[in-house]
């Protein structure tokens, strides 16, 4: 049965250049077979992304801070945006200057 998998990148300032490479990477590698939600934590008012049609993205403003604010407000961002991910069956954080370079299904989910 598909799922719907969430997956939360905190992407500001100067990172959006690491945005895309991630996002296929996800569609290549990450949960395959199921409907990928990306939650979108940015601070860009347009954007052009290219997505598969399993893929969708939430976007939620988000100022960009220098360095380390964003990554010690992190869960703040997500907390404050929670009622947005009812809606998956599992959610993930990935950092946006990170790739997945392997498959990646529901065996991490567990029992």
């Amino acid at each position: 049965m598909k799922k719907t998998i969430g997956i939360l990148i905190v992407c500001t300032g100067k990172y959006d250049m690491f945005l895309q490479p991630l996002l296929d990477s996800i569609d290549t590698h990450f949960f395959p077979k199921d409907e990928v939600i990306i939650y979108l934590f940015w601070d860009k008012e347009e954007y052009t992304l290219k997505l598969s049609s399993r893929m969708s993205v939430i976007c939620i403003p988000t100022k960009h801070l220098p360095w380390p604010a964003p990554t010690l407000f992190r869960y703040r961002y997500f907390m404050e945006a929670a009622p947005k991910m009812k809606i998956c069956e599992a959610i993930f954080y990935i950092d946006c200057d990170m790739m997945i370079v392997g498959d990646i299904g529901e065996e991490i989910l567990g029992d």
